[in-house]
């Protein structure tokens, strides 16, 4: 009885120690990185764009913020302990418009879609704090991506021109773009 008391709390303070999370938190998560409007399938939006368009602004600061995204994201999914696919489905499937005016335009839907997955995700997580800031940061990073995109910034000197107003808010965003010394 003793032996099995003891177990379970070491059983116990284990999972405490890695973060509980639950079923919906847990999907909620493998959404954010796998399914539509995830981080696997805006990466590869923007390194198809930039492989057919070339190294054009806002996309290629964008891209750094993605790759930030996806780091984050997988360090938080190791930390709980939950399995997911290493490759990125999306590479070389995503279909870049032939335009520049036309990626912007398919960029702009995939950041709104980006932004409500974030906002579901973020319910879903509700009760790991960690999480809810890490997801309150990538919607507000997928924010400034939008503005950008919308007003097709050309210049990363414009970029940093949208950052400005977010002050210490840019802290909880992730990548070059968002947080640029002024």
């Amino acid at each position: 009885m003793k032996r099995t008391f003891s177990l379970l709390l070491l059983f116990f303070g284990l999972a405490l120690a890695q973060g509980y999370l639950s079923p919906a938190a847990r999907a909620g998560l493998l959404e954010a990185l796998t399914g539509p409007g995830g981080a696997y399938e805006s990466y590869a939006l923007y390194v198809a764009t930039l492989g057919k368009l070339g190294p054009k602004e806002p996309f290629r600061s964008i891209l750094n913020g993605e790759t930030e995204k996806l780091r984050a994201l997988r360090q938080k999914l190791e930390a709980y302990g939950v399995s997911y696919p290493q490759k990125n489905p999306y590479l070389g499937r995503v279909q870049v418009p032939a335009t520049l005016e036309a990626a912007r335009r398919f960029a702009i839907a995939l950041e709104t879609k980006s932004i409500y997955l974030e906002k579901r995700v973020t319910r879903a997580v509700a009760g790991n704090a960690d999480l809810v800031s890490l997801f309150n940061g990538f919607r507000l990073a997928d924010h400034v991506q939008k503005t950008a995109l919308e007003e097709n910034v050309t210049r990363r000197a414009d970029l940093a021109a949208l950052v400005r107003p977010l002050g210490d808010a840019c802290r909880f965003a992730f990548g070059p773009v968002y947080c640029l010394a002024p």
